[in-house]
């Protein structure tokens, strides 16, 4: 009933069934995203809050959602930001999107500790216990602005 693997075009619309379809019946009970340079900017970690809430709602009855990025020393940016600053800005944009809804575990890597952190992917349990892992080649960004062509696929283990 929902894409298992999708193009967004440069420029195109961007239909979030892919995200939505698998969990509409089954809601998310953990939600972790990885996304290497999702916390780098203002723009970047409003779009992170954006694009949790259209995959869980007002987020109650989710656990801590849990971030892994790059923390804002290791991203080069046209202005200098710290990554005190980041994380302060990230934790703001959450409580506002989140009122009340769940905490967010936002953990910030340094790059030249982890040259591991690349891949960027979105992976959920459900309340019935399916595990849902999104493949997103361009990141958040990717998938909530039409800036670049975006291709996304989603594996159930």
């Amino acid at each position: 009933a929902w894409p298992k693997r999708i193009v967004y075009e440069e420029g195109g619309l961007r239909d979030r069934t892919i995200f939505t379809g698998p969990v509409a019946g089954d809601p998310v009970k953990e939600l972790a995203i990885v996304d290497p340079y999702g916390a780098a900017g203002d723009r970047g970690r409003r779009m992170i809050a954006d694009f949790a809430r259209i995959l869980i709602g007002d987020g109650r009855g989710v656990e801590p959602v849990r971030l892994v990025a790059f923390d804002a020393e290791s991203v080069e940016l046209h202005r200098n930001e710290t990554s005190d600053i980041q994380y302060e800005h990230m934790l703001e944009c959450w409580q506002k999107t989140f009122a009340g809804g769940p905490p967010l575990q936002f953990v910030q890597v340094s790059k030249r500790g982890n040259r591991q952190l690349h891949d960027r992917e979105v992976r959920v349990t459900t309340r019935s216990g399916r595990t849902l892992i999104w493949d997103i080649g361009r990141g958040i960004a990717g998938v909530m602005t039409a800036l670049y062509q975006c291709t996304v696929v989603l594996t159930e283990e």
